[in-house]
């Protein structure tokens, strides 16, 4: 008979060894004998924090006997990195956000854009503003009096756009006035510092009455001991599943480690290679007129047949990617939902 399956979710890599404790403690007191999963999976850590993690881990289950296996689940984005793995964990990589994304969308049937629209206005659901790649991206549009080819969400209150304003100074009251607006009614976490959304659910629509998505990603620079450039969230996903082209955001290396999957990235399209450009203000500028020619183009019947396939690539790629890689995971922890155990997914079975 298979041990049932304790699982310390979203554990940050940073997390002291007496918290972990602390968590541990309360299930050996609930539980006679488990397995174990110590899940930070969901977010990418450098290489030093996920390296202490794993040690945090084995010293805890040592000559534990109520722990009869323990696995600790980092991001797939950091699978190409030699961790030092101790003998007693077993480590398991996760591409957490197609996992969780492919289980929303596809899995409890959200409703989906199947068929491409070719329309002349990019989508751009900004997410958290307080990032220079996202305020300042919208702000590039604004100030070039190209705003008008965008359906962009803002999500602000006062302490958010003072936040803004200090990452960029140059912003001002009407430019918040201008792009404060919400596209749908989903519902929106607020604090004075920042907002929260997993981007599920949505509205269908905004897919279907778009021709592109402007996705901003969640890093635009990429630091020693870090794998922000292989780190693909949500964002892309969803627009890939609601069958759109997209123009990126991203740290440096991530549209090629993208293609490196078999994702087709639009690139060839765009008069500007934007991605390779390290300077964050010269990529943006360009992301701005890559997003104009591409919109201008969806005129010409010959280029929409060409990124139709590409799409339609993508589409087929990423729901069999998502289906195999729940499989997987179900299979690998004997039966059990683990997503289900982390608090990501509240309705719905594999």
């Amino acid at each position: 008979m298979n041990c049932s399956w304790v699982v310390l979710p979203n554990i940050d890599a940073m997390t002291e060894l007496t918290v972990l404790q602390s968590e541990f403690d309360t299930a050996c007191k609930k539980t006679q004998e488990f397995n174990l999963c110590v899940y930070s999976a969901r977010e990418q850590y450098g290489i030093e924090h996920s390296q202490n993690l794993l040690y945090n881990c084995s010293n805890l289950v040592e000559n534990q006997t109520q722990v009869k296996k323990a696995v600790v689940c980092l991001t797939s984005a950091s699978e190409d990195y030699k961790f030092d793995v101790p003998n007693n964990i077993t480590l398991k990589f996760v591409d957490n956000c197609l996992a969780v994304t492919h289980r929303k969308i596809i899995e409890n049937q959200h409703l989906v854009n199947i068929k491409y629209n070719p329309k002349n206005t990019a989508l751009y659901l900004m997410g958290k503003p307080t990032k220079i790649h996202r305020i300042g991206l919208l702000y590039k549009f604004y100030k070039q009096h190209q705003l008008g080819m965008l359906k962009h969400s803002a999500y602000l209150n006062m302490g958010i756009v003072n936040i803004c304003k200090n990452i960029l100074p140059e912003s001002d009251d009407a430019f918040y006035a201008a792009i404060n607006k919400h596209l749908d009614s989903i519902d929106i976490k607020m604090s004075d510092n920042g907002s929260h959304y997993d981007g599920v659910p949505y509205d269908v629509q905004l897919y279907e009455t778009t021709g592109l998505s402007l996705i901003s990603e969640t890093h635009s620079r990429k630091a020693q001991n870090d794998f922000t450039d292989k780190l693909i969230t949500e964002k892309t996903y969803r627009a890939m599943l609601n069958s759109h082209p997209f123009i990126i955001m991203a740290s440096p290396g991530f549209i090629e480690n993208l293609s490196d999957k078999g994702y087709k990235t639009f690139t060839e399209y765009l008069p500007i290679q934007y991605h390779k450009i390290q300077d964050i203000n010269e990529r943006m500028d360009a992301i701005v007129t890559c997003t104009a020619s591409f919109l201008n183009n969806l005129t010409d019947i010959d280029f929409v047949k060409l990124i139709s396939k590409d799409i339609e690539h993508n589409f087929d790629l990423v729901y069999n990617n998502g289906l195999q890689l729940n499989n997987e995971l179900y299979s690998f922890f004997n039966g059990t939902d683990i997503l289900k155990l982390t608090g990501q997914i509240r309705f719905g079975s594999v």
